[in-house]
């Protein structure tokens, strides 16, 4: 053998296995994640404001693994939605309100994943449009004018809605004036037409000829809430007294230094609804005619139109079944 040769390859080999061994000691740690799945919700869409309180849940997942249990929960709430499952579509009931949804799915080799969503439910707003005057709350005319004649917009506006005009009528219950009883035959009118804060009104009772008038006007609003209308008023002279209206049990009480009315019955109220932090409000577009699909199409995806505007149902009558579900 050529000795030459032979030497450049004895070097050779030295010189490989000096790379290998360089090699070998610079190690390096390796992180593989396994993700067990992917979970796709389709619905509901994060940061939405649904008019409905039935939403539809919907998703599927793709994963080698056994599914052993889907979990939805809302707020803290736990509630189970399927078992050994991939996909699920169904209309769930939400309160209203700010919802944080997670969907979190276990597998059967206790791998698990899971899944946010936030979005909120908004089925009590009031819907105002824009008039000469100003916004306005939004009646079943108007609503009609708009869904036959107008392309318009559903925006909802996260600030207070517009203050609500008022218009209330009651009677009986009893009166006493300057501690002496009155009696039944007691009345009181009261209306506002902007606002309740300019409300005034006009309180009557009579015990055979004598006769109780007070003319009065709202001096502030102690309370306005889901159950009760509470304002403090006052008469020309200063006469001062608290009238209560108590919402669910439709009375008034009115309690002043010189004269009360208790359980007045509300035979008559319009507006008077509770000031609220968010209303929709309806921008108007283009006007063009629409046919009746048109408007049903509308209407599915503005449940809040049935649900404030009942005598609206003649529009989608053929469809009353499904409608009546988003309720």
């Amino acid at each position: 053998m050529n000795k030459k040769i032979l030497g450049i390859l004895i070097v050779g080999i030295i010189a490989i296995a000096g790379i290998v061994s360089a090699a070998m000691t610079a190690t390096q740690n390796l992180t593989v994640t396994i993700v067990p799945g992917i979970l796709n919700i389709m619905s509901p869409v994060e940061g939405n404001i649904y008019q409905s309180n039935h939403i539809p849940v919907t998703f599927n997942l793709t994963s080698p693994y056994n599914v052993k249990n889907i979990w939805l929960i809302d707020n803290g709430a736990l509630s189970p939605l399927c078992s050994k499952c991939k996909s699920f579509s169904e209309n769930i009931f939400f309160s209203e309100g700010n919802h944080s949804v997670t969907i979190k799915v276990e597998f059967e080799n206790n791998n698990s994943i899971e899944k946010k969503i936030n979005f909120f439910i908004d089925s009590m707003s009031d819907i105002y449009l824009l008039s000469s005057g100003g916004l306005k709350k939004a009646s079943s005319k108007d609503i009609t004018n708009y869904l036959f004649n107008y392309d318009f917009s559903v925006i909802y506006k996260n600030e207070p809605a517009p203050e609500d005009s008022c218009s209330i009528r009651a009677k009986g219950g009893n009166a006493t004036i300057n501690e002496e009883e009155f009696g039944t035959i007691n009345k009181l009118n009261f209306y506002s037409v902007s606002s309740i804060e300019q409300g005034q009104g006009e309180l009557y009772a009579q015990k055979n000829r004598k006769v109780f008038s007070l003319k009065f006007k709202v001096d502030k609003i102690i309370e306005n809430s889901e159950e009760f209308l509470i304002i403090e008023i006052s008469g020309k002279n200063n006469q001062k007294a608290v009238l209560e209206f108590d919402r669910v049990s439709k009375k008034i009480n009115i309690n002043g230094e010189d004269f009360s009315f208790a359980d007045l019955n509300v035979n008559f109220i319009e507006g008077c609804t509770m000031k609220k932090s968010h209303f929709y409000f309806l921008e108007k577009e283009a006007k063009v005619q629409k046919n009746i699909d048109d408007i049903r199409n509308i209407l599915t995806q503005n449940p809040i139109f049935i649900k404030k505007y009942e005598n609206l149902k003649f529009l989608f009558s053929k469809y009353w079944w499904f409608f009546q579900f988003f309720r």
